[in-house]
């Protein structure tokens, strides 16, 4: 037996959620069809409802499968896609070493991911368990690195010299998300636990867009980091290629996936398909970019 719950939420492109709907369950037996009929008000028109589903066998431990729908009521000036239009976050910040450029890119970074109920949830909530404030440093390192330094509650993101991130959003949202999907893996258990159940790294390997290299001063080789940076890489990874797959062209060649300079993940999406989707039902809630 399965539990299915329904969440129903209404929206408009042009504003955040204006309306929650009531949560349903029930409980159902294998290849049981589920249909749920809701009403809205007359009131509520020219808008967009998007209806998120979860199947979860046990309520104490997370969905083993979602999906999502978009249905417009009325009339909606652009029609209604999974491509919502991007909110913000309204984050804090504390730059040290960073030039006006490379702030104002990594604003528009993080207000890029807000295009979901979801997500803005989602990164929200890792930021303020992070503690409220977002601590972004430049140090004098030359090397064309970042990282996360400390962990959730008082994590940091540092960015050595040789790294610009001034040149172009996409860059700049390449390096920042996949940062800050380290912080939001260490201050959200219930993801980081739904993300080992998906079996995506086990099944897929790495994420084959991530630099492995960047760790050969501590580990050796491919093998050696692969064994120890892997899988937690790959989370981080995994989102910062979902948003930017189409647009962003690998600055190196990747050494131990040989994934080409010059070349974007184009074919994410049916290469690595469980790294994808779980980024698109857990973290965006069904929007793609």
């Amino acid at each position: 037996m399965a539990k299915l719950i329904n969440k129903t939420r209404i929206l408009y492109f042009v504003s955040l959620i204006v309306f929650t709907g009531t949560v349903l369950t029930s409980t159902v037996a294998a290849q049981d069809l589920v249909q749920f009929d809701f009403k809205v008000k007359p009131t509520i028109n020219n808008t967009c409802i998007t209806n998120n589903a979860s199947v979860n066998s046990d309520p104490n431990k997370p969905p083993e499968g979602q999906t999502s729908a978009i249905t417009q009521i009325g009339n909606v000036a652009n029609g209604c896609s999974t491509k919502i239009v991007p909110g913000k976050l309204n984050l804090k910040f504390n730059f040290s070493g960073l030039d006006n450029k490379e702030q104002d890119l990594i604003k528009q970074s993080f207000d890029s991911v807000a295009v979901s109920p979801q997500a803005i949830q989602i990164y929200t909530d890792a930021y303020n368990n992070n503690g409220g404030v977002l601590t972004i440093t430049k140090d004098g390192l030359n090397k064309p690195f970042a990282q996360v330094v400390g962990s959730c509650g008082n994590a940091y993101i540092l960015i050595h010299a040789g790294l610009y991130l001034g040149s172009s959003l996409v860059s700049t949202q390449y390096v920042i998300i996949h940062e800050f999907g380290h912080i939001m893996r260490s201050c959200n258990g219930t993801l980081s636990q739904a993300y080992i159940n998906s079996g995506a790294y086990q099944a897929e390997g790495l994420v084959v867009t991530y630099p492995l290299s960047a760790w050969f001063d501590i580990y050796p080789d491919c093998a050696s980091a692969l064994a120890a940076k892997g899988e937690n890489e790959s989370f981080a990874e995994m989102i910062a290629d979902y948003v930017t797959y189409k647009t962003y062209a690998m600055p190196s060649t990747r050494i131990c996936t040989n994934f080409p300079a010059g070349a974007t993940y184009s074919d994410y999406p049916t290469r690595q398909p469980l790294f994808y989707n779980f980024v698109k039902n857990n973290i965006f809630g069904g929007v793609e970019f």
